[in-house]
């Protein structure tokens, strides 16, 4: 797409003389929009995940700690049903 000119768009409100719409196509005054914007499930879901992580409670930092140290020295994995994990995950979803 080539784009030609350097005219400016025209402030809210006003009409351009030359862009001003008559004939059988022009469309009368609303104030409705004149798109509509949808979003897709996912970006839906992503929105939830977001406005829920910014009502979560306090984060346990000891139970952060006690996690992170597990993972270090490779015993997490042991402790933890990671299939029970994964399906309350998917459960959730």
């Amino acid at each position: 797409m080539k784009i030609q000119g350097t005219r400016q768009a025209p402030k809210l409100g006003q009409a351009s003389r030359e862009g001003k719409a008559s004939g059988p196509k022009a469309r009368p005054a609303s104030h409705e929009p004149a798109a509509k914007v949808s979003l897709s499930a996912d970006a839906s879901f992503v929105g939830g995940l977001v406005a829920d992580a910014g009502s979560t409670e306090e984060v346990r930092v000891n139970v952060v700690d006690e996690v992170r140290g597990a993972i270090n020295d490779g015993t997490f994995e042991n402790s933890v049903d990671m299939d029970k994990v994964v399906d309350s995950l998917l459960a959730d979803l």
